[in-house]
């Protein structure tokens, strides 16, 4: 009999017992494969996170004691798909407010809002920044109004960049919602009844 692994089950190509993790692997690689492909339709490659299951369940303080391996394998398995579908869907939401696209349609109302009257849209204006918490206001108007620098209004706020990225990024999705249901009901109201 040669040393070389002539497929017996059980033993690596040197002829020692496979571990757990390496039999786990030849048996159920591809299916957990198969799993990603089926909950994860996109971007996420499923080898690289079947080697991601492979890589936490060695993190288990002793493998060898799990009593359903294959379980406690696609336990961790539905784990990864449960955090990568809640990435995607935070992701999703996430506007780059330095994006010129972005900035673009922040600036600019919709057409049907072009026709309102300027100090009816400035007194509405007002009232949705007097909704915002105070740091958002101070953000706001300190960038907008004041032209300063992100890095001038974290100094001023006493905040990082980042957060003063964020306060505008919520304060600007704020100013969105609530001047676009205002100039929705400004057109209901202004439409004259159509009959047949």
């Amino acid at each position: 009999m040669d040393d070389e692994d002539d497929g017996k089950e059980g033993e690596s190509q040197d002829g020692s017992p496979r571990s757990l993790l390496e039999r786990l692997f030849v048996e159920q690689h591809g299916a957990l494969e198969r799993y990603f492909r089926r909950h994860l339709r996109g971007p996420d490659e499923p080898a690289e996170l079947a080697q991601e299951v492979f890589l936490r369940m060695s993190r288990a303080p002793d493998p060898d004691q799990i009593r359903n391996p294959e379980g406690y394998l696609f336990t961790i398995a539905a784990n990864i798909v449960k955090e990568r579908l809640v990435v995607r869907q935070r992701d999703s939401r996430r506007i780059d407010i330095d994006d010129p696209q972005a900035q673009e349609q922040l600036a600019v109302f919709s057409s049907a809002g072009a026709s309102i009257d300027a100090e009816t849209l400035k007194r509405h204006l007002y009232k949705v920044l007097q909704e915002m918490r105070p740091k958002q206001q101070a953000a706001v108007v300190m960038h907008f109004w004041h032209g300063m620098t992100y890095q001038e209004v974290a100094d001023r706020l006493g905040v990082s960049i980042n957060m003063v990225k964020k306060l505008l990024k919520s304060a600007l999705e704020l100013c969105r919602r609530r001047m676009s249901r205002f100039i929705d009901e400004w057109q209901d109201d202004d439409d004259p009844e159509v009959t047949v």
